[in-house]
């Protein structure tokens, strides 16, 4: 008898472990219609985030639905949870207004992914730190190039400040003075523009290291002509008039 009852124990055990059917030889599977209303919520959250972002973008920012399109095509997936404290970070820390930051936005939509702790942070506070910048200094610069905020301080800024600071010789408050004047240099290559350019420059002006220095610290812009399309035909032709 109390064999029995240990079977009938185990037994009943066993059923309550498999699903229902299992007993029965039955395979459970999720139902067509369990898997379309899933899907179907989880389509009607998405599209209730993108309203919801879109909604904070005109109304924070004061996009055009223009430029919340743009944003909508080139930015991450995100929702108005994540989104705004990110924005009102960006705004607290550079002292930005709706203006700026809405530029700042457009121009780089790929801004509203980026984590502020393990990314924007750092950044500002390197570059801040790097160049010596006072809080006015570092707005004018990221409200300048936007997309300086996806390059990278190690692969990137770092060694590209160390070349240019090396090259031309330029003691700190020279290269703060060279970038502030043309913040978009941080987006040129070492090698495709800056070491071409200057070799080639140094050697038709027939300049010393120093008149090389002083002449791109009067003219950052240079770093980012084309020696065939800009610079050689100028130089022809101002020879050609005087």
């Amino acid at each position: 008898m109390l064999r029995v009852v240990r079977c009938l124990r185990s037994a009943a055990r066993s059923a309550r472990a498999r699903p229902l059917g299992a007993s029965h030889g039955v395979t459970v599977t999720s139902s067509p219609a369990a898997n379309a209303l899933a899907f179907s919520t989880r389509a009607e959250t998405t599209a209730r985030n993108a309203a919801d972002v879109r909604d904070l973008l005109r109304t924070r920012l004061s996009l055009t639905d223009a430029e919340v399109d743009k944003v909508e095509r080139h930015g991450p997936r995100g929702a108005r949870s994540t989104i705004e404290p990110k924005l009102g970070w960006l705004q607290r820390r550079l002292g930005l207004d709706a203006a700026h930051l809405g530029k700042m936005v457009v121009t780089l939509p790929a801004l509203l992914g980026h984590s502020v702790k393990d990314n924007v942070a750092a950044k500002l506070d390197w570059l801040q730190d790097r160049l010596d910048l006072d809080a006015a200094q570092l707005k004018q610069m990221v409200v300048a190039l936007p997309p300086l905020l996806s390059l990278s301080v190690e692969n990137n800024m770092a060694p590209k400040l160390d070349w240019l600071q090396k090259r031309l010789d330029l003691g700190d408050a020279q290269l703060r003075t060279l970038v502030m004047r043309f913040p978009k240099l941080l987006g040129y290559s070492v090698e495709d523009n800056f070491s071409p350019r200057l070799d080639w420059l140094q050697r038709r002006l027939d300049l010393d290291d120093a008149g090389l220095r002083t002449m791109v610290l009067r003219k950052p812009q240079a770093l980012a002509y084309s020696v065939e399309d800009k610079m050689v035909p100028t130089l022809d032709w101002l020879q050609l008039r005087l």
